[in-house]
């Protein structure tokens, strides 16, 4: 136990010598590294909860082309609820998560709506006719 007691000691502060010069080097001081890791919690956070929305989009979004394959909804209602699903992504802090590209025009989220439709088709390919062609 002697014998690694000074080993450990003269480790230990050639450690601290280390991480100070390191600090130094780099600009960071104590506060400078405390704010840094606050913003990289608070960017997770974000990052967490914008991957849930993405989840929760992507959810709806197949909930939608189910119902429009069912004959509940129509192909405008369809689009506008995929509009309001992208725009739930949209919610979070932007400083963090960034926008979330998200459909234009309504042609273009139609265009969007029948994507889904056709690879939820592929995806259950039946003898029926095509879902397009009922709609």
């Amino acid at each position: 136990m002697r014998t690694i007691l000074p080993y450990s000691v003269g480790l230990l502060l050639t450690l601290c010598v280390a991480v100070t010069l390191t600090w130094g080097r780099s600009g960071l001081g104590v506060g400078d590294l405390a704010e840094q890791m606050a913003a990289e919690h608070q960017r997770s956070a974000a990052l967490e909860e914008r991957d849930r929305a993405v989840m929760r989009c992507l959810h709806g979004k197949r909930w939608v082309v189910d119902q429009l394959a069912g004959g509940q909804i129509t192909l405008q209602e369809a689009a506008g609820l995929f509009r309001q699903l992208e725009e739930e992504v949209n919610q979070g802090d932007p400083r963090w998560a960034g926008p979330f590209r998200r459909s234009r025009s309504d042609e273009e989220v139609s265009l969007q709506v029948l994507t889904w439709l056709h690879g939820e088709e592929m995806e259950h390919s039946q003898a029926n006719e095509p879902l397009e062609s009922r709609l």
